[in-house]
């Protein structure tokens, strides 16, 4: 074999707001010229990304996300900060070192600090499924170059405390909060101890509380509780979060129009009907996976009396239009299986 060395394709995974939030990377053993070499990674690039080892994006890079009130860091990277810190590449320092050490003792290969790198985005669709955008490609030789020094990367933002920090009230487009958090956890946002979520849904669409009625059948039995039709101007809160209570507890826990008390196990889902490339579409906006009992509290634009007392009622009859869309609700929380902790209805 003419000059073997050790050879790298790495993939990062953005959604359609420009959100890195996985990474994921491959080693080869490759002879022959660099163009050779780099052709052969090229080919396998868009491949072997569905057998790829994944890694998280570094701690370095996590985004804080400032929206209103609420303030989130995830474990994520807006693509526009990457290039502001010398381009994609920085991403991939820690995956490069846990690759090297995944190599086995006997092989006297090592990864090097100039090793051939091909560089491939995956575009993740609304469904999650995902497409290698195999032109262009980074490729490169000189990855392994010593980063800017954290000092010198906190001078370049704002706030030295917090530098990979979007606010997302700024102007200019940002991405949006939910989608965001959706994408960086997998697809859905747990409801923890101590969470609240606050969210600003669009006229027309509707939450749905869908719970395991009976989790010990083959399969798990499902079922959509309740559901709420929002109006333009609503809002939702998702809580477990005393200080956050809008109402005594006592009141929370009665209920009511605007309340439900949230079981451990439920699962609630954002649904709504959105523009795509591919048309006006159903989408599933968020889901929260309840890991732990709370409520989700509905505010209307305007309250009154008559408003909170008719929150969240339909405007219209269940249309198959309306089912299909709450159809992506509740296919993508039976999706994530039977819930692990489960709390049996009155």
């Amino acid at each position: 074999m003419d000059n073997p060395e050790i050879a790298i394709n790495l993939w990062y995974l953005f959604d359609e707001h420009g959100i890195i939030y996985s990474l994921r990377g491959r080693a080869y053993v490759v002879a022959g010229t660099d163009e050779e070499k780099l052709s052969f990674l090229r080919e396998f690039s868009r491949t072997d990304y569905l057998i790829a080892h994944p890694f998280p994006v570094p701690d370095r890079l996590h985004t804080t996300f400032v929206a209103e009130d609420n303030r989130l860091k995830l474990a994520l990277a807006d693509h526009r900060i990457i290039d502001d810190l010398g381009g994609i590449g920085v991403l991939f320092e820690e995956v490069l070192v846990e690759l090297e050490k995944q190599l086995p003792a006997q092989t006297e290969l090592s990864i090097g600090q100039a090793p051939i790198i091909c560089i491939t985005p995956l575009l993740a669709n609304e469904h999650g499924i995902l497409s290698p955008v195999t032109s262009p490609t980074v490729v490169m030789r000189n990855l392994r170059t010593p980063r800017t020094s954290e000092r010198s990367i906190r001078a370049d933002y704002p706030s030295a405390e917090d530098p990979y920090r979007i606010n997302c009230a700024e102007s200019r487009p940002r991405p949006d909060l939910v989608a965001a958090a959706m994408s960086a956890q997998g697809g859905q946002l747990p409801l923890k101890r101590d969470t609240t979520f606050r969210m600003n849904p669009s006229g027309g669409d509707y939450l749905l509380c869908i719970r395991c009625m009976n989790p010990f059948s083959i399969p798990a039995e499902f079922g959509i509780v309740d559901f709420w039709e929002f109006r333009g101007g609503d809002r939702l809160l998702i809580t477990n979060r005393e200080e956050d209570y809008p109402a005594a507890i006592e009141q929370m826990e009665e209920g009511g129009p605007s309340c439900w008390k949230i079981l451990a196990g439920d699962r609630l889902t954002w649904v709504g009907w959105r523009n795509h490339s591919n048309g006006h579409k159903p989408t599933l906006l968020a889901l929260v996976n309840c890991q732990h009992e709370g409520y989700a509290y509905g505010e209307p634009a305007s309250p009154t009396l008559e408003s909170v007392m008719s929150f969240g009622t339909p405007t219209c009859e269940v249309s198959p239009e309306i089912r299909r869309l709450w159809m992506v609700g509740y296919d993508a929380a039976v999706a994530k299986g039977t819930p692990r902790t489960w709390t049996p209805s009155a």
